[in-house]
């Protein structure tokens, strides 16, 4: 029987290897915040696994099954629409909400919202 350290080392490692899956199939290899919080949660859920039975397989199938419920999370997440900025919505004085992405700042620093432009007939060449 291998010791507890030496346990929790190759546990460690294949959480990580399985975190590192989880985030290749969402194309997120790159984020390495997410991997470590991925990694401990799996680390965790086979450790207690571990401490309970004191077998290593039933640890790693349980950072497997672990490993599903993550990457349904993060599917749920990254499905979630942003918003685009933390500012509530203006009113203008015409009783409509502008968003902040719709406004522009003027040069005082004023902010109005964005109009769009009228449509320009386009007029054949030579006619007055």
């Amino acid at each position: 029987m291998a010791n507890e350290q030496q346990v929790v080392e190759r546990l460690r490692r294949y959480a990580y290897a399985t975190a590192r899956n989880v985030l290749r199939r969402q194309g997120l290899e790159r984020h390495e915040f997410r991997l470590d919080d991925i990694a401990q949660t799996l680390l965790l859920a086979g450790w207690q696994v571990w401490r309970d039975t004191e077998d290593v397989g039933l640890a790693k199938h349980r950072i497997s099954t672990r490993a599903k419920n993550e990457a349904e999370k993060l599917d749920r997440e990254l499905r979630q629409p942003r918003p685009l900025s933390s500012l509530r919505p203006v009113r203008t004085g015409e009783d409509e909400q502008v968003s902040p992405a719709e406004l522009v700042v003027d040069r005082r620093g004023d902010q109005r919202p964005v109009r769009p432009a009228k449509a320009v007939r386009p007029r054949p060449c030579g006619s007055a």
